[in-house]
């Protein structure tokens, strides 16, 4: 029994078969590498303002043990990676049920992602730190 060569036909009916596949799932590749780019900067951003709270924070509740003039200043401090710069709200202070002194700052920051995805093309991130201040 004699067998027909298979091997001679083997590639004439899949031709172009990965090339189209690629086609397929390259704009999909991108998206998602594309949405990973943006949330590694979007976590980094938020990083980098709370970090800038807690600064402003120490700051508020120490501020003669502090190098920085103000409380903006020292949030500030820490944002020097974040274009445009974060806003610092004014700290409040209060007193907590124990009588306990205590400072809060809040930095606001306004993320614009790469592309409008989902329908999303800015993010406003906040962050709201509070310190109890020690006793003398």
């Amino acid at each position: 029994m004699v067998f027909p060569n298979r091997s001679s036909n083997r590639g004439g009916r899949r031709r172009g078969g990965a090339a189209t596949e690629l086609a397929v799932w390259l704009p999909l590749l991108v998206f998602v590498l594309i949405v990973a780019i943006d949330f590694c900067r979007l976590f980094f951003s938020y990083t980098i303002i709370t970090n800038a709270a807690r600064n402003g924070a120490l700051c508020a509740i120490a501020p003669t043990q502090s190098p920085y003039n103000s409380v903006q200043d020292a949030a500030l401090a820490d944002a020097n990676d974040l274009s445009p710069a974060p806003t610092v709200l004014p700290p409040t202070y209060g007193t907590d049920g124990q009588g306990n002194p205590w400072a809060s700052v809040t930095v606001q920051y306004q993320f614009n992602m790469i592309s409008t995805y989902l329908g999303f093309s800015n993010v406003n991130l906040s962050r709201q730190v509070t310190m109890r201040m020690a006793p003398n």
